[in-house]
């Protein structure tokens, strides 16, 4: 039977209804129209310009908008208060994020303590090799106030000059 008006229920309920089941989508659609779409088993609604998953697309978060994120098991988003938790070690801290508590100041001073360190050697002339992590300051020829050392490190296999102070 087809109906060719609109019906009103009278604000009765629609019982065991079936929306429209197709494979694509049916073609001059008008606003608000529905159908069950039987390949990707998805419920559709027309918004006037584009065919549009019930279901929803979730924006990705960001400050202003409200959303979702994609994470990974390393990464643990607690969904009732929204805290992220790391499950793993990333990258180059994985020898210092190894624990799930917060650090205690001495802890993160032990750390610190363990990391390579810059040093600064005033020298009067290049020695032959360097050490990696050291700046080396050698006197300029010239008598000024300031800018009195030219700096150079060690690549490994020859100085490079890196400037003047």
């Amino acid at each position: 039977m087809n109906i060719l008006t609109n019906i009103n229920l009278n604000k009765n309920e629609l019982q065991n209804a079936v929306f429209q089941n197709l494979a694509t989508a049916p073609l001059n659609p008008k606003e608000g129209q529905i159908y069950h779409n039987t390949t990707d088993h998805k419920l559709y609604r027309y918004d006037g310009t584009k065919w549009v998953d019930v279901g929803g697309d979730i924006p990705i978060a960001t400050s202003s908008v409200l959303g979702g994120i994609k994470s990974s098991d390393d990464i643990l988003i607690d969904g009732t208060t929204g805290v992220a938790t790391l499950n793993k070690a990333i990258g180059d801290l994985q020898n210092y994020y190894l624990k799930t508590e917060t650090y205690t100041q001495e802890e993160v001073d032990a750390l610190i303590a363990e990391l390579d360190l810059i040093d600064i050697e005033v020298v009067q002339t290049l020695p032959t090799t360097g050490s990696k992590n050291k700046f080396y300051f050698v006197p300029k020829t010239t008598n000024e106030a300031q800018n009195i050392y030219d700096e150079y490190v060690w690549t490994g296999s020859a100085f490079e000059h890196i400037g003047d102070t």
